[in-house]
């Protein structure tokens, strides 16, 4: 379905630390997605989507310019719903006023695609509603993926969602997977390939990894052997890999472990490209 060919390097972008240095990494990136986009009431019960709470509106200007320049260097944008902060509770429960204005908000901001982090139980007619509303309301080459842990496609069943994302995997076009916290590691291509055992597309299985030990929990590989899982990810499903995913830009490590984002994007882009006859010597 995807119209972005693997294999891919997305960067999340939650703290916008470092965000000048983001264009120096456009020539390595695939995507970026924005988050988290939540969708609720305030205490006043006043309706709202907000990002990192706040309306996107508030944000600061360099962030919308930025992103529009990496659309021109031709970087997909998506906008990340959902995560520890949740939103899908109130879009299903008031679908008809939060639907039309979640479809305003990614057409005024000019999103490439939207990214489901869903960490809170849905049931699938919801989730499938949802999608094909966005199909049909979107344009075509608009972007949906997902970002579900590791296990939550190998064993068949999401701890958060409560789905069995199968019946979904048609109608996304990749999917973003958490290998770490336990859900998963890179550490070795093992719980990868168990995704795959599981009946998923390699072209549709970006590896999501963390970019700092500090970042989201446990798990953390340092960014060398992460590269070197990588590298035989892409020999053992060449032309298919679908890449790299990192949690987050702001702080991420650099092959020598130091905060750069920079030289983390250089580095993931280096590995899901190196010729196989590389990862072979």
């Amino acid at each position: 379905m995807s119209t972005v060919s693997p294999p891919r390097v997305v960067a999340y972008l939650q703290s916008q630390a470092l965000l000048d240095r983001l264009p120096s990494c456009f020539p390595h990136l695939t995507a970026i997605n924005v988050g988290a986009f939540q969708i609720g009431f305030d205490r006043h019960r006043d309706p709202f989507i907000h990002l990192n709470g706040l309306d996107p509106a508030s944000q600061p200007p360099e962030l919308w310019s930025t992103l529009k320049a990496a659309q021109r260097a031709g970087v997909k944008i998506l906008a990340s719903l959902g995560g520890a902060d949740g939103g899908f509770k109130a879009l299903f429960e008031y679908y008809e006023m939060f639907y039309p204005a979640w479809c305003d908000l990614l057409r005024e901001y000019g999103f490439d695609g939207l990214d489901l982090a869903i960490e809170e139980p849905v049931t699938p007619s919801n989730l499938a509603m949802f999608i094909s509303d966005l199909r049909r309301d979107l344009p075509p080459g608009f972007l949906l993926t997902a970002a579900p842990v590791a296990s939550a496609l190998s064993n068949g069943y999401d701890p958060f969602a409560g789905l069995d994302w199968r019946p979904f995997a048609a109608q996304l076009d990749w999917f973003n997977v958490q290998f770490f916290n336990g859900w998963g590691t890179l550490a070795t291509t093992t719980n990868y390939r168990a995704v795959i055992a599981a009946g998923y597309m390699p072209t549709q299985i970006v590896a999501g990894s963390l970019t700092n030990p500090a970042n989201g929990g446990t798990g953390y590989v340092p960014i060398s052997p992460l590269g070197q899982t990588l590298r035989i990810l892409q020999y053992q499903f060449p032309a298919q890999f679908g890449g790299i995913a990192g949690w987050e830009f702001s702080n991420a490590h650099t092959l020598g472990e130091t905060v750069d984002p920079r030289g983390w994007c250089a580095a993931m882009a280096a590995a899901i490209q190196r010729p196989v006859a590389e990862v072979l010597a």
